[in-house]
């Protein structure tokens, strides 16, 4: 048996250097005796096989990187659609919100106006309802114009009937120019 060269680093024992020249080993390729060690690993096998296979294993990549970018493709459509889905959701959501609030203004203001103790803006949003066709036991209205409402009324009075037809500009889609126009012009959101 002939003796290949070998390099002996510091700390390692003579039973490493017995060992290697037992076996023929060399470190003159790296720790491991493995010249190709720094080089790209492929497998040569699997190579060979997808050849034998009638397959190129470049072609093998490449299709499974179109695939992920496929599989990525179909993820994004499957995200968009959901979401396109929640928001049609969400808007019928919001619409019978909206409806729900209006109907419950409506309610307040007719049960003010039966109970005998409406204010001046439930008479408007009571003129509002004679025009849609709804009917009253008493079919009184406003005397004066919707804009005149505040010329008697305290700051108190004229914060809380605001809120009130800002809440009619919010909820009342069917009357929402006249709320703004006729009874609080600041109040457009343009």
């Amino acid at each position: 048996m002939s003796m290949k060269p070998f390099v002996c680093f510091e700390g390692w024992g003579t039973e490493v250097e017995v060992l290697l020249g037992a076996l023929g080993g060399t470190w003159a390729g790296g720790r491991f005796g493995d010249s190709t060690l720094t080089q790209k690993f492929t497998w040569k096998k699997k190579n060979e096989y997808l050849q034998a296979a009638g397959l190129e294993p470049g072609l093998v990549k490449k299709r499974r990187d179109e695939r992920e970018v496929e599989r990525q493709l179909l993820e994004q459509q499957r995200l968009e659609h959901d979401k396109e889905l929640h928001d049609e959701e969400y808007g019928e959501w919001l619409t019978k919100e909206e409806k729900f609030h209006l109907d419950n203004a409506k309610a307040r203001t007719q049960l003010r106006i039966e109970q005998g103790r409406e204010r001046p803006l439930d008479l408007v949003a009571k003129a509002l309802m004679i025009a849609e066709g709804e009917q009253f036991e008493e079919m009184t209205i406003l005397d004066k114009p919707p804009h005149q409402l505040f010329v008697n009324m305290s700051i108190e009075e004229v914060e809380d009937i605001m809120d009130e037809v800002n809440t009619f500009v919010r909820i009342d889609a069917q009357h929402r120019d006249f709320w703004q126009v006729g009874i609080a012009p600041d109040s457009r959101s343009d």
